[in-house]
C-alpha cells in the first residue's frame, strides 16, 4: 500500500489524533492506495466501540481522474471491507478545492490533507477550508520540513515551498497555532484559535 507516510509510522498519529480529538466530522483529502483512510478510520471506529461516539470521516480523492500517480476507488473499497472499516468512512470522488462547498461554515473538527502537497495548495486550503473548520479543530497538511521542500520533485517542477507559506500566511499568522513534526515526510499541525461548534454535511 503505497504512503510516503509508512517510512516513520503516521499512521499511528493519523489515528491517535482521532482518538484523542474525538471530531464529530473528520474530512480526509487525498486517499491514494488508503494507508492514512484505514488509520483514520481505525480512529472512528475506537470512538464509537470505546467512547460511544458516533463521529463521521468523508474522504475524498480523484482517483482514476487523476493524471498523475493515483489510487483506484474500487480497490481502497476492498482494502476497508477487508479491515471491516467501510461502514465508518464514506468515500467519495472529488476535487480538493471545490468539495468543501458540501459544508457548513465552523463545522470540521479534523481536516487530513494530502495531494501533493506544496507551498501553493497550502494558500489555496486556507482560502476555501479556513471557514469550515470549527474553532478549536485541526488541520493535518503532509510536509512542512526542510527536507519535504527539497525534494526531487518539488525542485524539478519549480514548487513553492510549504515551510515558506506556514511562517508567512497572513490566514495562519492570525487563525492558527502550529507545529510541524519533523520525520520524512513531515506532517504539518495547524490548531484553529477559539472555542466548538458543529454541523451536519450538506
Amino acid at each position: 500500500m503505497r504512503s510516503s507516510y509508512t517510512e516513520n509510522g503516521y499512521g499511528a498519529v493519523l489515528k491517535t489524533f482521532v482518538i484523542t480529538m474525538k471530531p464529530m466530522i473528520a474530512v480526509e483529502i487525498g486517499v491514494l492506495d488508503g494507508y492514512s483512510t484505514i488509520h483514520l478510520a481505525t480512529g472512528i471506529k475506537t470512538l464509537r466501540d470505546v467512547f460511544g461516539i458516533y463521529s463521521t470521516l468523508d474522504s475524498y480523492d480523484l482517483f482514476e481522474d487523476y493524471e498523475y500517480k493515483h489510487g483506484e476507488k474500487e480497490k481502497v473499497e476492498e482494502y476497508l471491507q477487508l479491515y471491516k472499516l467501510d461502514s465508518y468512512v464514506r468515500l467519495r470522488k472529488g476535487d480538493a478545492f471545490s468539495v468543501y462547498e458540501n459544508y457548513n461554515d465552523n463545522c470540521i473538527d479534523l481536516l487530513h490533507f494530502d495531494i501533493s502537497n506544496d507551498g501553493d495548495k497550502l494558500e489555496k486550503l486556507m482560502e476555501t477550508w479556513h471557514n469550515k473548520m470549527r474553532p478549536g479543530g485541526v488541520i493535518l497538511f503532509e510536509g512542512g520540513s526542510l527536507e519535504r521542500d527539497n525534494i526531487d520533485w518539488m525542485k524539478k517542477f519549480n514548487k513553492k515551498p510549504i515551510l515558506p507559506v506556514l511562517q508567512e500566511n497572513e490566514i495562519i499568522k492570525k487563525e492558527y497555532l502550529w507545529v510541524v513534526y519533523p520525520h520524512y515526510p513531515s506532517l504539518s499541525v495547524l490548531f484553529k484559535k477559539g472555542g466548538c461548534n458543529s454541523c451536519e454535511l450538506l
